[in-house]
């Protein structure tokens, strides 16, 4: 879901939360700026805050920033909490931007999950006779922050605490947020099992355990984008204390040079009289598939960069779900074209030495059709993109 949908969500819901405040203008105190900051970004609800600029909170009547005096940049609020004493040094990172709704400009500050919580001062910040105390653990509760000379109670900062120490969240989830960061795992390889294995440096519980079968398997479509089109299928396996929680299936293309998951298909329907005339494979950004590709891809070995290049063009990457149902609904809008620009590509692949030389005469319709597909469903999403 875009940023825009999510405001627009939250202001149609007209009532403040955990995680979302409404402001009419920006604050002309800093101390209050840091107040509200801290206690959204020490929200329990596990999930990235708003601080919502041109909505009045009362009546969540649409106003807008653009005469705002106090108006801020998002380099500024950076530049501003850079130089407040955080405990440890740790500080909540945000961004800024900014939406168009009902005409007006409404800025927005996000201030992004983390497991850095609580987030508290080292020292106390004071502007125009308001204080944000040093030690002092502010949260927000519903609409209500925490009080400047007050602390949050203490089944509030325990839950801070722990997700610090990541105990707010089943192992599956700690795991595809630990493999964001690719340098907090070691590979080896295990001799007895033949298998690469990964254990996350400071949580050796988790381990990815990457199972290949020895025998070459059977070709798909996308296989015929690579240099050499010889594939190997295995498994990934993601252990927690020895515990399996998580499998997918592995591919290894181009004669064992990339590493990949297996992707979804998709199967729709443009014409005809099938449930479905065309499949494709498609990635939604974000998701676990996602994050598995980018922790096994290595963009520093050539070889393997070029692989995956290859490897991009049979398949769609969409930002979300929704995206991939405006997308599909765009296909069905030009379906005439889209169907004679597929039909011109497949004799294309037909006459494809590499197809024709590695698989059966029936093999190569199916392969032709399904490359053919995949090249111009991307022609024709990078159309609808810049729609």
């Amino acid at each position: 879901m875009n940023l825009e949908t999510i405001i627009k969500e939250l202001i149609n819901s007209k009532r403040e939360d955990d995680y979302w405040d409404f402001k009419e203008q920006w604050h002309n105190n800093k101390a209050d700026l840091l107040h509200d900051i801290i206690c959204l970004a020490n929200n329990r609800v596990d999930k990235d805050a708003y601080l919502i600029f041109g909505v009045r909170d009362k009546t969540y009547e649409i106003i807008g920033v653009e005469n705002d005096q106090n108006r801020k940049n998002q380099q500024k609020v950076i530049d501003f909490l850079k130089g407040i004493q955080f405990v440890s040094g740790i500080r909540p990172s945000i961004e800024i931007k900014t939406i168009i709704n009902n005409n007006h400009e409404l800025d927005i500050l996000i201030i992004k999950n983390s497991y850095d919580t609580p987030y508290f001062l080292l020292k106390d910040y004071s502007d125009k006779g308001q204080i944000v105390r040093r030690y002092s653990i502010y949260t927000r509760v519903k609409d209500t922050n925490t009080p400047k000379d007050g602390i949050a109670d203490i089944n509030q900062i325990e839950f801070l605490w722990k997700k610090r120490f990541h105990l707010t969240t089943s192992p599956i989830i700690q795991f595809f947020r630990m493999i964001e960061n690719k340098n907090e795992w070691e590979e080896r390889y295990d001799e007895k099992t033949q298998s690469r294995v990964y254990h996350n440096i400071y949580r050796p519980e988790f381990t990815i355990t990457l199972n290949f079968d020895d025998d070459e398997g059977n070709k798909m479509f996308y296989c015929f984008e690579q240099t050499d089109c010889r594939v190997f299928y295995g498994e990934l396996i993601v252990q927690y204390f020895g515990t399996q929680l998580y499998s997918k299936q592995l591919i290894d293309l181009d004669g064992r040079r990339f590493v990949t998951v297996a992707l979804e298909n998709s199967f729709f329907k443009l014409d005809g009289e099938r449930n479905y005339d065309y499949t494709y494979k498609y990635l939604i950004r974000n998701s676990e598939e996602d994050k598995l590709i980018q922790f096994l891809y290595n963009p520093d070995n050539s070889d393997e960069r070029f692989a995956y290049q290859k490897h991009q063009r049979t398949y769609l990457k969409f930002d979300s779900e929704k995206q991939k149902g405006d997308f599909e609904m765009y296909l069905l809008s030009e379906k005439d074209k889209v169907i004679k620009d597929i039909n011109q590509k497949v004799p294309e692949y037909l006459n494809y030495s590499k197809i024709k030389e590695n698989t059966n005469e029936y093999s190569i319709k199916a392969i032709a059709q399904e490359l053919a597909t995949a090249e111009v469903f991307n022609e024709y999403f990078e159309m609808f993109r810049i729609l």
